[in-house]
């Protein structure tokens, strides 16, 4: 009777633990995302640290602003990495390579650190 009590529980930890990974490959493989603040900025190198790793961006990298929407310049074009600053928060969407940074796939410019009950207010976050 004891050992089909441990069984069950330990059927339900294993059950648990595979259940707390889904989010994560639900994004599909190699797909990383983060929310940090930006560190350690180089527009010409087009690299970024947040949380300590080294982060890149490309041509394809597309920019948006808090609502999910994209960024624009003063003139209505596609907005770039020239509106990063340091110190400001962002939401990554990238790509990890092997033995390289990621590559950010998308990008968006936070008004702040959105906490994890807060997320439901940025769809891109879900």
């Amino acid at each position: 009777m004891k050992t089909a009590s441990l069984n069950k529980i330990v059927a339900l930890a294993l059950l648990i633990l595979l259940l707390s990974f889904i989010p994560a490959s639900a994004a599909g493989p190699g797909v990383v995302t983060t929310q940090g603040k930006v560190k350690g900025l180089q527009l010409k190198k087009n690299t970024m640290v947040i949380h300590e790793a080294e982060y890149i961006w490309d041509s394809k990298t597309l920019f948006y602003d808090e609502k999910g929407a994209p960024l624009l310049d003063e003139k209505g074009s596609p907005a770039k990495a020239e509106r990063l600053k340091n110190k400001d928060w962002v939401y990554i969407v990238g790509v990890s390579q092997k033995n390289k940074p990621t590559l950010i796939r998308k990008i968006y410019l936070l008004p702040k650190y959105i906490k994890k009950s807060d997320m439901h207010l940025y769809p891109f976050m879900q």
